[in-house]
């Protein structure tokens, strides 16, 4: 899944503001964001949290919304490549980005027109 919003990520300092641009990510749904390399691999190795701010911006450079990073989720893979390692950001709440994704799930499989008699076809 994805959105047409470009997902960077910030440090956010003592006081509360918003610090510099760290690294980008991928919205999965309206409340993690899967973070690119090569910030996957710092955010993977650190022994304390670290405070973090998402924005969404859209490709004409509007921000669209700005939301408070809540945990760090790092994968528990032993045999996997560091820059693949996945590292998710939890976003303290939903973000109004809309995700794009596969189409919600139809009620019949789309092949009932040719075989309606088929397992989950009949009504």
């Amino acid at each position: 899944m994805t959105s047409h919003e470009i997902v960077s990520i910030y440090d956010v300092d003592e006081a509360g503001a918003t610090g510099n641009r760290i690294g980008t990510g991928s919205l999965i749904n309206t409340e993690l964001v899967l973070v690119d390399p090569p910030l996957n691999r710092e955010l993977g190795a650190a022994t304390s949290p670290r405070v973090l701010r998402v924005s969404f911006e859209a490709p004409g450079g509007d921000v669209v919304d700005v939301v408070e990073v809540a945990a760090t989720h790092v994968a528990e893979y032993k045999d996997r490549d560091e820059e693949e390692l996945p590292v998710a950001l939890e976003l303290a709440r939903a973000t109004r980005v809309r995700v794009l994704g596969p189409p919600a799930p139809r009620s019949r499989p789309p092949y009932c027109g040719m075989f309606p008699r088929a397992p989950g076809c009949r009504r």
